[in-house]
Order: C-alpha cells, then structure tokens, then sequence
C-alpha cells in the first residue's frame, strides 16, 4: 500500500472498526479529509499510506489490524487477533469471544497444523484478559510455541506476530531463547521486508526483560530497539518504542535523569492527542515498575 492501492472492501472494514469503537466520522478524520475518509469507507476512493496510518491512529487501531495488506487482514486469523488486540481500546469482550468463535468456524475444514495452536493462543489471551493478569501458559503449549519459533527457526511474519502477542504468558527462557533464535536469524537485519514487524517485537522483548528483572540482555536489547525502531511505519510504534527504550535504560541505570527521560516518552501521546495509546503506554510503565494488575494484549 505504498501509494493509493488500498484492496477492495478495505474501507468497510475500516468503517466497521470505527463503528465498533464509537468514534464518529470527524474524530476518525481528524488530521486529514473527512469527505475522503467518508468515500474510502464506501470504497469510492482510497487513501495513500500516511492518511491510512493517520485515521488508524485517530481510533487506536495498531499498525497490524489494518495496515497489513487486503488479503492478510481478511485471513480468519488476523480478523480474529485484531479483535483481540482492539480489547485495549474498548471492545467488549463478547465481541472478542465471537470472534474467536468465528476462527474456529471458518477454519474448521482447513487443512492448516497451526490452526489448533491459534485456537489455543486465543483462548489464553481471553482468559488473561478476563484474569486482568499475564497467565503464564501451560507446558505444553509452550512446548508449542517453542517448536514453532526456536526448532523451525522460520521468522515469517506469521511468526513474529505470535512471538509478540504470546510473550507475556511464556517462560522467561523460552523468552530468551526465542530472541536468541530470531538475532541469529537471516532475517534480523535491516531492509528486510520484516523489519517493521521486527521492531514491533522488540519493545515486547525490552519489556518482558524488564518485568521479569532478567538485565544481562538489556544492552543488547536496548541496541536492537534503537536498530529497527525507525523501519515502524505507523505512528504508534515509534512512540511505544521510544518509552520501552527509556525504560531498559532507567532499569540498566536507575537515575533521576533516566526517570525523567522515561517522564517524558510518556507524555508524547497526550501532547499529540492519541489518549488510547496515552492509557496503553501507562499500562506499559507500570508493569516495568512492578505493578501486577493489567495485562498486555
């Protein structure tokens, strides 16, 4: 979607997002036309990369719920984890549960081996949600996970996602173990067409690490978030990147200055006016200084 080719339906799909989240045409739009914003969601016309991740932002949809490409964001498992993941921003839970329920449904005759494991990772991620707390998953789940991300050693984008969203319910050396995995990996590098997704798991990692007091990788971490955070083509990442990059160094070095600079990161989404993610980075603050209630979706 580098220029104005945005799928077909890609509009709809926006519009029932919006919908979802309550959010009326012009907060949607704010920052670009609410006339062509209207017409994207009838799908008369489309919106080129930078208005696409600016409407995206306005409603607090992550890069992955709509950025991604058409075919990729109607796949049953990437409609099912955005709904999952739209549990911070306001989406009943009902709805999420329907929507884990229609993966199930609409994969039932496919001949796909993760299917059992997505329908596994989904339910944890519910279940977490309802507990309001990181659930650590059971062995043979992990089992699972570990075969997927360290044995096959693929690092697709399929991957990356699943490593990101079930990190916070792992082990810590399967954590360490995974990331180790990925480091080694053809793919960690910059130019890679998973770059964006890379960075994406990196602020997961600095922060797992953090909540889990493990601070022999966080120099290395803290090079890697550094290293691919300016490949995040939404506006969301880089600024979760930024606070998670303050964070690895107030817990490598605790100081007053450090403190601050963590201050700082946090205020960056209130000053341009994105209160969705304002909460989500105060979440993210808090499990790094030890709070236990909450969950990361």
């Amino acid at each position: 979607m580098a220029d104005s080719k945005n799928g077909p339906d890609l509009g709809k799909a926006f519009k029932q997002f919006r919908e979802a989240r309550g959010y009326t045409l012009k907060e949607a739009g704010f920052g670009t036309s609410v006339s062509a914003l209207s017409r994207f969601e009838h799908d008369q016309t489309n919106l080129n990369n930078h208005a696409l991740n600016t409407v995206m932002t306005n409603i607090g949809l992550l890069p992955d719920d709509l950025r991604v490409d058409f075919l990729m964001f109607h796949s049953p498992f990437i409609k099912a984890l955005g709904n999952i993941k739209a549990l911070r921003v306001g989406v009943s839970l009902e709805r999420v549960k329907s929507a884990a329920d229609q993966y199930r449904v609409t994969t039932a005759d496919h001949d796909y081996p993760l299917r059992e494991l997505n329908i596994a990772v989904f339910d944890w991620m519910i279940k977490s949600y309802e507990a309001n707390a990181e659930l650590r998953m059971p062995s043979d789940l992990q089992a699972q996970i570990k075969h997927l991300l360290i044995d096959d050693n693929a690092w697709y984008m399929y991957d990356l996602n699943i490593f990101s969203f079930v990190m916070d319910f792992l082990d810590t050396n399967l954590i360490v173990r995974a990331y180790q995995s990925l480091r080694a990996h053809e793919h960690f590098k910059l130019g890679t067409p998973y770059a964006d997704d890379i960075a994406f798991v990196m602020w997961h990692v600095g922060l797992a690490l953090i909540m889990r007091d493990e601070n022999e990788l966080l120099p290395t971490v803290q090079e890697d978030i550094i290293r691919f955070r300016d490949a995040m083509t939404d506006r969301q990442g880089p600024l979760i990147s930024n606070l998670v990059l303050a964070l690895v160094i107030e817990k490598k070095e605790p100081s007053v200055a450090n403190s601050a600079r963590v201050a700082k990161a946090l205020r960056a989404p209130t000053m341009i006016g994105m209160p969705n993610l304002a909460s989500f980075c105060q979440l993210l603050v808090s499990k790094a200084h030890g709070v236990e209630a909450g969950v990361i979706i």
